[in-house]
Order: structure tokens, then sequence, then C-alpha cells
């Protein structure tokens, strides 16, 4: 173990090989309103489509709103996952309990996880060409990183902090891959030979709610830095050597108390944009920190998932309202139902205060 001001490096490692999953029935089934559709992540393909992860398998939806649904094999669902076009051209994604890999013409094939190995979360495409992702045991104590070969060869790093809930993950532009560590307010580094560190978020400024930032979602930005959404109500960034910025929404005028962002991308206009799943808004918060808020037109549509599409707009999955949204950088909405065009009224579609 190394450690360098506040951060510490870390490095623990086991080997496994993922096959594929054939008898998918023993899969835990951890989601409450299994029944009813919902959307998850949402990205562009190597297609010029955007794939989004769904219910019970993964959608496509074509710029010009065409609609076409693909179902994970057995009882597996895809919950409200992660996706990633991968460096071999597919789409990878995150489920319950598994890995899929899905090619552009909607075949999937599954990789599981073991129970111990726990519930995957994030997922990204590295700079080695592998995938990179976040899971966390059952009982939630400890998180690891996993990369994985397009073969299903991985490598497991457990994080040093217990009970830190890793969530998502990106490639950074220093080419290592960072991610969150939720309930322990943690900002984590990884290279792509597996060695660790944490950067602790500084205390939380006086005036906001709650005692924690819970930071959630992490993407690249556009002036070399990472930038994470905060459920305390705001976005974060952090600089390739571990120094943090945050910046409130109240900030900028536009705080309620259900304004809580949740996924973030980087735009195509130069920002970044972020989802408001209680707020029923889509975000855009410049590189400077100055923040606005578009709403969308159906209300308690629960906005998740976002990222930028083929023709310069932002792409969001709306899980409660089960459509996809279209938005351009000035905020203009089209919306799309994705069959069936039944809503959710899982906890998610219910705002928390």
């Amino acid at each position: 173990m190394i450690r360098s001001g506040l951060a510490r490096g870390f490095l623990s490692v086991a080997i496994v090989v993922l096959t594929p999953l054939q008898d998918v029935h023993h899969i835990r089934q951890r989601l409450s309103a299994a029944a009813s559709p919902f959307l998850g992540g949402i990205t562009m393909g190597r297609d010029e489509n955007l794939w989004f992860v769904e219910s019970h398998g993964v959608g496509r939806i074509t710029p010009s709103g065409r609609v076409t649904e693909f179902p994970i094999p057995g009882s597996v669902q895809g919950g409200t996952g992660s996706i990633v076009g991968g460096p071999d051209g597919n789409l990878w994604a995150t489920v319950i309990h598994a890995i899929i890999r899905v090619s552009l013409s909607g075949r999937v094939h599954l990789f599981s996880l073991s129970v111990k190995q726990g519930q995957p979360s994030g997922i990204a495409s590295g700079p080695d060409g592998n995938l990179w992702f976040t899971a966390n045991t059952e009982s939630n104590d400890r998180g690891m990183i996993g990369k994985m070969t397009v073969g299903g060869r991985m490598t497991e790093y457990l994080v040093p902090t217990h009970y830190g809930s890793v969530s998502s993950i990106t490639t950074g532009p220093d080419h290592n891959l960072w991610f969150t560590e939720t309930n322990r307010d943690k900002i984590g580094r990884i290279t792509p030979r597996g060695h660790i560190r944490e950067f602790p978020l500084p205390p939380i400024s006086p005036g906001l709610q709650g005692t924690s930032h819970y930071p959630t979602d992490i993407t690249s930005g556009p002036d070399g830095n990472l930038w994470f959404t905060q459920f305390e109500r705001s976005i974060g960034r952090i600089t390739l050597r571990g120094i943090v910025s945050g910046f409130s929404l109240a900030s900028s005028g536009i705080f309620d108390r259900n304004a809580v962002p949740l996924l973030i991308a980087h735009g195509p206009d130069g920002n970044l944009w972020f989802t408001e799943i209680y707020g029923n808004g889509v975000g855009r918060i410049t590189p400077t920190g100055h923040a606005t808020v578009f709403p969308l037109p159906t209300a308690n549509s629960g906005p998740t998932g976002i990222t930028t599409g083929p023709d310069g707009n932002l792409w969001v999955t709306a899980t409660c309202s089960n459509r996809i949204e279209r938005m351009t950088p000035a905020g203009q909405v089209k919306e799309f139902n994705v069959s069936p065009s039944t809503r959710w009224s899982g906890e998610y579609c219910i705002a928390p205060i």
C-alpha cells in the first residue's frame, strides 16, 4: 500500500473467467416493479443510433425516432443499468448480476457474475481496449472495479474503502478510469494496471441540505476535468490532480427541493448536461459553473439516462413516462414512446420531498 497526501493507493487482484450464462433462472430478481417497463442508461452506438437499457432488454432508437427492442434471454432483467459502446463495435451493458454484449443487429450475449462478485452498476470502454465496470457485493460492504476483455475474461480490483457503494465509472483524459464512491463521498481513480487512489470530497458547504455529497455519476468534461453529479443538489468537478470544486444549483437560481441531479454527459455544445429525475428536467452547466434547467413537457417523466446523439442533440431516457426524449441544445424537446407505452409507477416516479 502506498500513501500520498489525502489519497490512498491500493491494489488487490483476483482473476476469474466469465462464461456465457447458460441457466439464468438462478439470478436474483431485485426489482420491485418487474412487470412494468422502465428505462435506464443510454449511449450512441457505432451505427449512429441510440441504444438504451430497459427492464427486460435493450432498445435501439434511430435519430428519426424509430424504436426496436431486443429482449434478454431467460429471466434476466436489465434494470436501470448502464450501457456503453465497446472497443469491438458492440454495445455492453450492466444488468442484474450480469454483463451483456449486444451486437448492432440486436443479438444479446450474457456473461454472469457471481453473488460474491456483486451487482454491476456503471460501465465504460477503457483506453486499453477492455471494458471496465463497478460492482458492489450483496451486503454492499465492499466495492470492486472489474476489468473485462471482449472475450469475457475478468480481473477484479477491490476498492480499499469499505461500504463505499461504487457507482459510475468513466475514462478520463489522462487515460485512467475514474469512479464515484457514493456512500463515502469519494472520487476514485484506477490506472489500466489496477492501481487505485481515492480523493475525499471536501466537507459539505453550509446551507446545503444533508451532511453528505453522495457523488453519483461521472463523465469527462470539455475542459480536461472530470464532472460528477451529487445528490445533495449540486454538480462537482475534479481536476486530474484531485482538486475538487462544487457548484450548487441554488447559485444559478434554479434550486428547488426536488432538483436532484442524477446522470451527466458531455454535451455537443461544449457544456455538461444532466438529468433531474425528481425535478422533471434536463440541466446544462457550463465549464465555469453556470447552470440552466429545461423542463420536460410531460409531467413526472423521471429523466434518467442522457447522452449526445449523432444529430447534435441530447437524448434522454424518461423512466416514468416510458419515453425517449430528444432535446436540442436550446432546450426544445420531442418525445418518442417506447412500446408498450405504459407508465412505470415505481419508487423513482415519486418525488422524495
